[in-house]
């Protein structure tokens, strides 16, 4: 599974989406400036980043290639109280200039930034993990923020990404839930494209812990355009989640669609 980048899969004409969790900034940021620097994907998707409001800025490095959308999980808290323990959430979408003119973010929250690339749809979400005493209430709020998104408008592409933090082959409430969700929407996991042996996308080796909690979903009449989907095992990797990748045959531009007018 030593793959650390998509090149041997695709060519000029696909759409290259990769979903990183990276378990704080410091740890994930030398592969994202290795793939930034490679131009192994057109648009990254990144969890679990760390970072404050104040030190978003830190993205900066990400080179001249790609732009960043970031955002801060921890503004209420750090408002509010001095932050105790680890720093936790944060989202950002790192897109390849070469689509600056044809991109927006369309809604941003703590756990759920979704961005318009020309008539694509893309969605990074991180959902709870099981263990907060609130995982229900949240993942529902984020689950409305999702149908939000979903209803806002017509998409003629939708691709959603990120950490579910739940494996959806074992079943829990939060499984059937986001599942259901998802299929009702009309979205299709991506994982039966993945080789068996790579269904694993969280790992602690000192806990012996193994799972596949993050995924992709297309829009059903995207599922027959995959040319791949699978987990990259990278060198340079010190997150404790293998990122996840996913190419579509060609369905952007780097040109705004017809109908499309400036707000």
């Amino acid at each position: 599974m030593a793959q650390t980048d998509c090149s041997a899969y695709t060519d000029a004409h696909d759409l290259v989406i990769i979903s990183y969790n990276m378990h704080g900034f410091n740890q994930g940021v030398e592969l994202v400036k290795h793939w930034c620097l490679i131009k192994s994907f057109d648009v990254l998707i990144v969890q679990e980043h760390w970072l404050s409001q104040a030190t978003l800025y830190s993205f900066n490095v990400i080179g001249p290639d790609y732009f960043c959308f970031s955002f801060s999980s921890m503004g209420t808290t750090c408002s509010s109280d001095l932050l105790r323990g680890r720093p936790f959430g944060g989202l950002a979408i790192i897109v390849k200039r070469d689509y600056v003119n044809v991109c927006e973010c369309v809604f941003d929250s703590d756990r759920l930034v979704a961005i318009l690339l020309n008539d694509t749809l893309i969605v990074n979400v991180y959902f709870p993990c099981s263990s907060k005493a609130d995982v229900k209430e949240v993942t529902l709020e984020v689950l409305g923020q999702l149908d939000e998104v979903f209803t806002s408008n017509v998409y003629e592409n939708v691709i959603v990404g990120g950490d579910l933090n739940c494996n959806l082959d074992v079943v829990s409430w939060s499984s059937t839930i986001i599942t259901e969700f998802l299929t009702s929407h009309d979205l299709v996991n991506c994982d039966c494209r993945w080789p068996d042996h790579s269904k694993v996308t969280y790992h602690h080796n000192t806990l012996n812990l193994y799972s596949c909690i993050d995924y992709f979903f297309v829009s059903s009449e995207l599922r027959s355009r995959i040319v791949f989907a699978t987990v990259l095992d990278c060198v340079i990797n010190q997150s404790d989640h293998y990122p996840i990748s996913v190419s579509c045959g060609k369905i952007i531009s780097n040109s705004r669609p017809s109908n499309y007018t400036d707000s």
